[in-house]
């Protein structure tokens, strides 16, 4: 029993003061261990042993049994009981609560030990009365050290080596040392708010608890002291923050449980709600953002990649018509062998198709990169007279051809040319983001929608009917095997029969 203002010792006294600084005092104001304390009558030193709440004498007054005087606990004389150490008969008390007989810095660590190996008898050493702001203070004092020590100094130290080295980067982390110190207990305190709403929360709708909200605050920011192994640079807040943070919640639950007298399974239960919410959060928040990113970029990809590769088959036709008086290559392969075309550009990135799967007269690209020149020209020249009489499209790998019958040097400007379509053999589902390329007579690209490629192909169909030209079909039925042919005319059908 020592003085709560200067620490001296008030065993052995009669006078209700203390004798090193005068302050007042009552055995009433201090708690006890049960039967460590010898209450000694003032009159007849007859001895009595506390075995009420507090380690204080039940009742509180009474006659003596020696001398039949009447007395109170609080005119009783205090000594450790025979055999006991002055330090045992003093229920434990929380450091942090005592930081003025221990000073704040060792008041700070032996509460962040007491947390990170003792947390039940943390738990048990709080006071009846809840302290709640000064359980506030601890946590946030807690965290903020952890990030200076543990972030901010090796960021500043960092940016001084930079100084040093006259790197002009080092501006920001300076910024960043100290967004650390000082946003890092911002972004706990909104933390360790809603994590105590939530546990209190579950103890309530689970069987209740058996103290206020304020013991549930008290428990988990002075459990926040588990977390002392952010504070050593690179290993706690990088390799351990995958993990520490577990000793935090272990420690959470011990302290809830003893606090609030709850059995251990629905103090985790209550505990574990908010971290396990947050955590699949957060990974739900990943994937979300992954997939997003993900689609972002083949959204990307559909919008430019198909205007560039469409604009090198398109300035391929147009160069091969500059030559041949407006007319088209009879069949795309012509266009590798008279205007420069490689066999990889009829292959547009992000399509499955390979150039393997390209055919090209009795083999497929590959082969045909392999022949000669001549034989390149003599396989294209063949392929062009293969195509059925009255062909409106046809296809060379994931694109489709529509300038037949077109005279490219008068055609309208609107009149798509080729047109980029993922071959359908090879790609037979196409997300809904993706963008096609359209190459028209003016020489410009255009990008239209998969989604959209219906009504663009019917409003193409009516630039052709003004123009004299049979409509396009889905382009994705003309494959290398099936070109698109105009319905031929009844008389020609006659003719053709008769032949």
């Amino acid at each position: 029993m020592r003085c709560k203002n200067c620490d001296y010792a008030l065993w052995n006294l009669k006078a209700r003061l203390c004798p090193e600084c005068g302050s007042a005092f009552l055995p009433s104001d201090f708690e006890f261990v049960a039967n460590s304390v010898r209450f000694c009558c003032p009159h007849c030193d007859q001895v009595y042993y506390g075995t009420g709440k507090q380690g204080h004498l039940v009742p509180g007054e009474f006659d003596c049994v020696s001398c039949r005087n009447h007395i109170r606990m609080d005119e009783m004389v205090l000594l450790p009981a025979e055999g006991v150490e002055e330090q045992r008969t003093v229920v434990d008390r929380v450091a942090w609560l005592e930081h003025k007989r221990h000073g704040w810095i060792k008041a700070w660590l032996l509460t962040v030990k007491m947390s990170l190996f003792q947390p039940v008898r943390l738990a048990k050493s709080l006071p009846t009365m809840s302290r709640v702001g000064q359980a506030w203070r601890f946590a946030l004092l807690s965290w903020a050290v952890f990030f200076l020590v543990g972030v901010g100094a090796p960021l500043f130290l960092v940016g001084v080596i930079m100084v040093i080295t006259a790197d002009s980067d080092s501006l920001g982390l300076f910024v960043a040392s100290v967004g650390v110190v000082l946003g890092g207990p911002l972004v706990i305190a909104i933390l360790i708010g809603m994590w105590g709403l939530t546990t209190h929360g579950v103890l309530k709708l689970t069987g209740g608890a058996g103290s206020s909200i304020a013991r549930t605050y008290e428990a988990i920011c002075y459990s926040a002291g588990a977390n002392a192994a952010y504070a050593f640079p690179c290993l706690g807040p990088y390799c351990g923050s995958y993990f520490v943070w577990i000793w935090w919640v272990v420690s959470a639950v011990l302290m809830v449980a003893t606090s609030q007298r709850v059995h251990g399974g629905r103090a985790a239960l209550a505990v574990l709600t908010f971290p396990v919410s947050l955590v699949l959060l957060v990974v739900g928040g990943y994937v979300v953002f992954f997939v997003a990113l993900i689609n972002i970029g083949a959204m990307s990809a559909g919008i430019t990649m198909p205007t560039t590769d469409t604009q090198i088959v398109l300035d391929g036709v147009l160069d091969y018509s500059s030559r041949h008086d407006g007319q088209g290559p009879g069949h795309a392969l012509q266009l590798v062998t008279s205007a420069g075309l490689s066999e990889t550009d009829f292959v547009t990135s992000g399509s499955a198709t390979g150039i393997d799967d390209v055919p090209a007269g009795d083999a497929d690209l590959v082969a045909f990169m392999l022949l000669s020149p001549s034989d390149q020209a003599e396989v294209a020249d063949a392929a062009a007279e293969a195509l059925p009489q009255g062909t409106i499209a046809h296809r060379l790998g994931d694109f489709v051809f529509t300038y037949h019958g077109l005279d490219l040097t008068a055609a309208d400007p609107g009149l798509w040319v080729v047109v980029q379509s993922p071959d359908p053999d090879v790609n037979s589902v196409q997300p809904p983001w993706v963008v096609l390329g359209v190459g028209r007579a003016d020489g410009t690209v255009i990008t239209v929608g998969l989604t959209q490629m219906a009504f663009s192909l019917q409003q193409q169909n009516a630039i052709r009917t003004a123009s004299g030209l049979p409509p396009l079909p889905d382009l994705t039925t003309v494959t290398h095997d099936k070109p698109s042919v105009a319905a031929l005319a009844p008389a020609a059908e006659e003719s053709e029969d008769s032949q």
